[in-house]
């Protein structure tokens, strides 16, 4: 499980990924070749990493943004052929994506190929605490100067 504080007195449990994933993304893939994953908590995607993420799915299975030991399976593109491996872990309540990525074909996106498009790695930043979000709306109002880090901006 993955816990969130969302307060001084508030803290609840998550599932592992693949739990969220198995309850939401593989009705969807089934309909799809391919689906990007990302955490709903990630409010500064890079979209240049993204599209690079995009081309290199063609021959596999999982695309996974990959820092030495630190894996990124909510900012990862899955392919259909991902489905049937994520079933059986799930019937036997393995929610470990660390270990889908030994049942399929799986091409790492390494950190020199990240640090090409988002060298401070803001793209993973995300949002678990309130500390984390008045980092964001900090980050949010130098960007885009705007302090209230709202989902509009002037488009500078």
């Amino acid at each position: 499980m993955t816990s969130a504080a969302l307060g001084p007195q508030l803290q609840i449990e998550l599932p592992e990924p693949l739990y969220g994933f198995q309850r939401h993304g593989v009705k969807w893939l089934a309909e799809r070749e391919h689906a990007l994953v990302v955490a709903c908590d990630m409010p500064f995607l890079n979209l240049g990493l993204l599209q690079y993420m995009a081309r290199q799915i063609e021959d596999n299975d999982v695309v996974i943004p990959r820092m030495g030991t630190i894996f990124e399976p909510l900012h990862s593109i899955y392919s259909r052929r991902c489905i049937e491996p994520i079933r059986r872990m799930l019937a036997v309540q393995n929610f470990r994506v660390i270990d889908l990525l030994q049942e399929v074909r799986v091409r790492y996106i390494e950190k020199e190929e990240i640090d090409a498009f988002d060298p401070t790695h803001l793209t993973f930043f995300n949002i678990n605490t309130p500390d984390d979000l008045e980092k964001a709306q900090a980050e949010y109002a130098r960007r885009y100067g705007d302090e209230r880090g709202g989902t509009q901006h002037g488009g500078k």
